[in-house]
């Protein structure tokens, strides 16, 4: 009876302190329970609750987990959508059409201009874009492409006609000719110089560079197949900017005119040919 007694004794009840700690943090505070004289019953039922908290956590876990991964392929998506607008922006800014021509279910003819020379590739894209911006049908769709000092009429720098398949053309120096050119030009001082420009004339496209030499004006040519020539000319100061005559006359009366934003004019009788680009 006495021996009873003691191990009645000897039990210890859950203090409202251990049992607060074992409610908040079980993963510490349950252990307290295996110390000696806490009751079987207060050992379960704190390891009980550690259990149910670690599952509790691990559900969590998950559901975390399953909800950031539809956020990340939002966010992959997002910005898919956002480099295509980026793209399509990009395609926009490169062309703009200046005239378009109609007739309906028969041939549909544009004027493009372009800001600088692209690749194949990039004008079929661009061709593809003008004519679905269109809901008609033609037979022929014929888009001339212009670069920004080139004359409409005067010369395109390239084509893509749907004839009625795609053909695309460059009807003049391509990218790599054109950059092969301008590294050949004549290397003047610039003190010397006058004026370097790039003549955009199709397959005959050349460089023409105006600049002193002594007592004397020249006017040099430098061709894409490496042949080049060069001529004396005579600067006459105007109110629309300097003519450069050759110095024994033109039997076309032809004529150049640098204009007051340092563009090179090639004029006639008729008014003006060609409008090209300073270098």
């Amino acid at each position: 009876m006495a021996n009873n007694s003691e191990n009645i004794a000897e039990e210890k009840y859950v203090s409202i302190f251990l049992g607060i700690g074992i409610f908040l943090i079980p993963i510490i505070f349950s252990w307290f329970t295996l110390r000696k004289g806490h009751t079987t019953k207060a050992k379960i039922i704190s390891f009980s609750w550690l259990v149910i908290i670690i599952i509790m956590f691990s559900i969590s876990d998950d559901n975390k987990n399953k909800i950031s991964q539809p956020s990340q392929k939002t966010e992959i998506a997002s910005n898919e959508v956002s480099q295509k607008f980026e793209r399509k922006k990009e395609n926009n800014n490169v062309f703009k059409i200046i005239k378009d021509q109609k007739k309906p279910n028969i041939k549909r003819s544009v004027d493009v201009r372009i800001k600088q020379r692209v690749s194949i590739k990039q004008l079929k894209s661009i061709a593809l874009k003008i004519k679905e911006s269109d809901y008609r049908s033609y037979n022929r769709t014929f888009i001339l492409y212009y670069l920004p000092n080139q004359i409409v009429g005067s010369g395109a720098w390239a084509s893509s006609h749907f004839n009625p398949t795609l053909e695309v053309k460059i009807l003049e120096l391509n990218l790599t000719e054109y950059e092969d050119l301008i590294k050949s030009a004549i290397k003047v001082v610039q003190k010397e110089l006058i004026g370097q420009w790039y003549e955009s004339l199709g397959s005959l496209s050349r460089i023409a560079t105006v600049y002193k030499k002594g007592r004397k004006v020249l006017l040099h040519h430098q061709y894409h197949d490496g042949s080049k020539s060069e001529i004396e000319v005579k600067l006459t100061h105007t109110s629309k900017g300097i003519r450069i005559d050759e110095k024994k006359g033109n039997s076309y009366g032809e004529f150049y005119l640098v204009n007051r934003n340092k563009y090179l004019e090639l004029w006639d009788s008729d008014g003006i040919i060609g409008k090209y680009e300073s270098l």
